[in-house]
């Protein structure tokens, strides 16, 4: 159930968890909304050339755009609203890339120091954002908003499982996909504060004599408990074919993981 997202959003995001994670649509490339991709350390000086600047805006925007229809039908916005909200999200984006810190030298460690602020630089910037999205939705849609957002990778996950179950014969109905998404998103938000638990045990010395594989095994672990609880809250209110094929959509990536953990544990 884990997901990968950008570095640059470590500070929260809005509706860019549900465009960048996807990629962008043909429709997108063929706008130009697109960018070169670039090592994350070579942002700080890209952004300071104007005509990349302008790209890199380009592609946020677009990609934003592409989420857009979904955001205003759930959260209930107007045309003029989306698109206000759409220019404060590219916004937030741009700001967060010019926190970029220059590259360090290969095997130099980044000053700490460095780190610390910029990690609080996109804390304000993620501040201000939620502030300009309260004025200009006002509470009760930002509160939807944000309940949006944070169902975003569940819902990736259930659109996923639908595809493959219209396929079989067997698909979820509007409602069973509504309670997948919400199963999904208490238990990544309950996952990920166990994970984020277990690695303060792991920093601080309290999970004695780990090491690095067994680490993130432990991790998979938790991982896998996740997705036991979200198999038991399913098993009521999906058909059987259907509870065998989220159980499946599961446990694959965890295997997948599993198995790589086994061949670099097996290396000489």
């Amino acid at each position: 159930m884990r997901t990968t997202l950008l570095v640059v959003f470590v500070a929260g995001a809005g509706i860019v968890t549900a465009a960048t994670a996807l990629g962008t649509s043909s429709e997108a490339h063929a706008a130009g909304c697109s960018a070169p991709a670039v090592r994350l350390g070579d942002m700080s000086q890209l952004m300071k050339d104007p005509e990349y600047r302008e790209q890199k805006r380009t592609e946020i925007s677009c990609k934003l755009a592409e989420s857009g229809p979904d955001i205003a039908s759930e959260v209930g916005l107007t045309t003029s609203q989306l698109h206000q909200l759409i220019d404060l999200e590219t916004n937030y984006q741009i700001g967060i890339l010019d926190t970029f810190a220059p590259a360090s030298p290969w095997g130099q460690r980044p000053d700490p120091a460095t780190g610390h602020a910029i990690v609080a630089e996109q804390r304000e910037l993620k501040s201000q954002l939620d502030s300009e999205v309260i004025a200009l939705l006002g509470t009760e849609k930002a509160q939807l908003f944000e309940a949006y957002v944070k169902a975003q990778s569940a819902r990736r996950q259930v659109n996923a499982l639908q595809a493959s179950l219209v396929v079989e014969g067997s698909p979820m109905t509007p409602e069973q996909q509504k309670s997948l998404i919400a199963t999904i998103t208490t238990e990544q938000a309950r996952r990920d504060s166990a994970l984020a638990d277990y690695r303060v045990q792991v920093k601080n010395g309290a999970v004695a004599n780990k090491a690095v594989m067994a680490v993130l095994s432990g991790e998979l672990d938790i991982d896998e408990q996740a997705n036991t609880r979200i198999v038991q809250a399913a098993t009521p209110v999906l058909s059987p074919a259907q509870l065998g094929s989220l159980q499946k959509m599961l446990a694959e990536p965890i295997a997948r993981n599993r198995l790589h953990l086994q061949a670099h544990a097996s290396d000489p």
